[in-house]
Parts: structure tokens; C-alpha cells; sequence
């Protein structure tokens, strides 16, 4: 018996489950080691949490290059962060987990950010479930977890003292960012959403601008949006992650809006019926005088249902529509936009960014059709 052991690699050796199973006995007699690595030994969730067990009956203070302080063996854990970035941590998602219970009383701030992960599943099986336990945490980090998150495994219900949540990047859908909303409703002491902290004041309502650029809130707070119906004239959503999902989620609450004069859905995933659905529901929104709804995946479909909503706007004058992959027919688009009585201002392309140019001929036409609007932007 290596009595005096203090350092132990056994890296890339394939050991799996069965192997740390043959081994643990023996690790937990040699009382002298206080490092051990682990790595690339495909040893799964069950191996890893097999590690974790291991762990309570050594006197290891380093694993995978982490201190068992760090991965909160003793308890007392106040910070900690996991982040994909944060070196070490691969792979010990399972001992983490076998831990986290015991600085429930203790931890108030965890980050664990992604960036394009392939432990996605690890993240899924093992340690989000073991999150709602974390009573006192107040504030939770989970952006850019993009691979296989799934955030209804997470008991948020439960993080009662929760002041600060970030779920930006993490590629929810409508259902998703419904399930935040309803549990959100819950946690009375948040005040920071996504690194915005309007989401206290869109719940009061009464306001007359909301800019919520880049924040992936447009689910979230749609709700909300009819405490602000009559004073509310600018919205602005733009690179918001909306998909056709969130733009049908968003849209009844958006017919409600019956001041507004200023949106902008620019940068979204809105396409063809996505488009449709946002143009039905503005459709009836009289005091509307400026629509961006550039940069999406409208098509030419969609471009031209999202025109025919707009007719009925007799005060809307600028409308910015390009860059929603229409690659043709535009006459049959410009004839949409001359039917609207008050347009003086329209972007319909921008070959810089679509690569597309038009031909002389259509440039004309174009002009002709819409003499009235003094700011036409083709090129």
C-alpha cells in the first residue's frame, strides 16, 4: 500500500463507472493523498457522483486541479462560479452537485455561463435539478447555456431571496419564457432580469417609453404590457431572440397598445407567419407613425402580409423593412407601401448588408410609385 501517496493522477484511462467503483475502496485507505485527477475518464453522471461519495470519506482538498473547498465540500460556499470559462470545473459537474446541498444556508451569488457547451446533458441531469435547494441565493447567472437547457427543471420557485436572474442566450421558446414569467410572479424580491432592471417598472405599468434592446424579454413582460396601454408610445424590442413562437405570444398583448407611435421588432427570428401575426395585431393601431421590423426572416411572404396590415395606419410615416431576405419582386412590395396615405419615410433595402442591388429600371418604378415619400432608401 502506497501509504504515503499525496498525488495521483490517473487521467485518460477509460476507467468509466465500473472502474472508479474497483478503485474507490482503496483511494479512501490511502489517507495520505490530497490530489487526484480525474480527467477524460468517461466516467458519466453516475461515475462523478460515485467521485462525489468517494470524496466525504477522504481527506482530498484537490480534485481535477479545484480545491474541495471550492467545489463547497465544507459548506460555507458564499460565491461560485462554474462558467465554461472558468477552468477546472469540466467535468466535475456531478461532485459539484453531491455539494451544492450542503451551502444552501450560505450561497447568495452563482454564475454559470456557457459559451457554444458540450456538456449541456451533465448541466441538465445533474446540477440544475439541484438549484431550487439554494434558498438564500440572490443573484443566479445561467446566460449562454445554449446545449440541451432546459429551464423548467429549475425549481426557481424555491429561490425566494433571489434579486438577480440571467437567462439571456439560452435559446427558450415561447413555453420557456412563459414558465419564467409565471414562476417570476412568485419571487417578490427580484429586480434585475436578463441585466435590465425595468422588469419591477413594466409590472407597475403607467409607462410612456420601454427599451428592452438586446434584453430577451419580449415574452416576459408582454403581460404586463396592458398596465401601460394608454400611456405607453414607444417599444422598442429590438434583438430580442422573438421567433414566430414569442411574436404570436407577443402579439394580442401588442393590439393593446393604443398610444403607441414608435416599434421596433429589428434583429428578431420573425418570419413569414411571425410577420403576419405581428402585422394583424398593429393593424388596429391608429396612433403607430414609426415600424421597424428590418432585419428578420420575413421573406417576401411575409413583407408583403405585414404591408397589408398597414394600410389602415392613416399617421404612419416611416416604415423600415429591409434586410428580411426578399430577393425579388420588389415592385409588387413598393405597390404594398404606396397604398399608405402618410408614408414620408421607408428602407426597403440595403445592398451593403443583403448584397442585393436593383436594376435601374426598378429603381424608377419604384420612385414613381411612391412619389410622396421624400426619404426612400433603395441601395
Amino acid at each position: 500500500m502506497l501509504t504515503g501517496l499525496r498525488s495521483l493522477n490517473i487521467s485518460s484511462n477509460s476507467l468509466n463507472l465500473h472502474g472508479i467503483n474497483a478503485i474507490g475502496d482503496v483511494l479512501t485507505m490511502i489517507t495520505s493523498l490530497s490530489s487526484l485527477d480525474f480527467w477524460k475518464n468517461g466516467l458519466g453522471h453516475a461515475g462523478w457522483e460515485r467521485i462525489g461519495e468517494l470524496l466525504d470519506c477522504c481527506v482530498l482538498t484537490e480534485i481535477n486541479g479545484l480545491s474541495i473547498k471550492r467545489l463547497g465540500a465544507r459548506g460555507d460556499l458564499e460565491q461560485l462560479d462554474i462558467s465554461v470559462m472558468t477552468v477546472g470545473f469540466h467535468e466535475c459537474f456531478g461532485v459539484l452537485a453531491h455539494f451544492l446541498p450542503r451551502n444552501a444556508s450560505s450561497l447568495v451569488h452563482l454564475v454559470a455561463r456557457g459559451s457554444d457547451r458540450d456538456d449541456g446533458m451533465a448541466l441538465t441531469k445533474v446540477l440544475w435539478p439541484c438549484l431550487g435547494c439554494l434558498t438564500v441565493l440572490k443573484s443566479l447567472d445561467l446566460s449562454q447555456n445554449d446545449h440541451g437547457f432546459n429551464v423548467s427543471l429549475i425549481e426557481l420557485r424555491n429561490l425566494i431571496a433571489l434579486e438577480s436572474l440571467d437567462l439571456r442566450k439560452c435559446k427558450l421558446n415561447a413555453a420557456g419564457w412563459n414558465y419564467v414569467a409565471d414562476v417570476l410572479e412568485e419571487l417578490k424580491c427580484l429586480t434585475s432580469l436578463n441585466g435590465s432592471a425595468l422588469y419591477l417598472t413594466v409590472r407597475i405599468g403607467g409607462l410612456e417609453e420601454l427599451c428592452l434592446e438586446e434584453t430577451e424579454l419580449g415574452v416576459v413582460v408582454a403581460r404586463y404590457l396592458p398596465c401601460s396601454s394608454s400611456t405607453l408610445t414607444k417599444l422598442d424590442l429590438r434583438f430580442n431572440e422573438l421567433d414566430s413562437d414569442c411574436g404570436t405570444a407577443l402579439a394580442h398583448w401588442l393590439s393593446l397598445l393604443t398610444n403607441l407611435s414608435w416599434l421596433s421588432l429589428s434583429g428578431n427570428c420573425l418570419d413569414a407567419a411571425g410577420g403576419t401575426v405581428i402585422g394583424k395585431a398593429i393593424a388596429g393601431l391608429t396612433t403607430l407613425r414609426s415600424f421597424d421590423i428590418s432585419s428578420n426572416t420575413l421573406g417576401k411572404e411575409g413583407v408583403l402580409a405585414v404591408s397589408s396590415y398597414l394600410v389602415g395606419l392613416s399617421l404612419l410615416e416611416s416604415v423600415e423593412i429591409h434586410d428580411n431576405l426578399v430577393t425579388g419582386e420588389w415592385k409588387a412590395v413598393a405597390a404594398e407601401f404606396a397604398r399608405l396615405p402618410a408614408l414620408t419615410r421607408i428602407v426597403l433595402l440595403h445592398h451593403e448588408r443583403s448584397g442585393l442591388h436593383l436594376d435601374d429600371s426598378t429603381i424608377i418604378y419604384i420612385r414613381e410609385l411612391l412619389l410622396q415619400v421624400t426619404d426612400l432608401y433603395l441601395c
